[in-house]
């Protein structure tokens, strides 16, 4: 797989991801290194 380019993306859309891994700091940060400056994310949490 393809390692994405620092600051590529304009828009993440991460709804329900967080509910199914252990550890959402590694994928935070990844969202954090991909998005834009000024880019937008919207990350959903599921409360059971």
């Amino acid at each position: 797989m393809l390692e994405p380019k620092k600051r590529s993306f304009d828009f993440i859309f991460h709804p329900f991801s967080n509910g199914y891994v252990d550890n959402v700091l590694p994928v935070w940060r990844e969202a954090y290194r991909v998005l834009k400056p000024g880019g937008t994310m919207i990350a959903g949490f599921i409360n059971p």
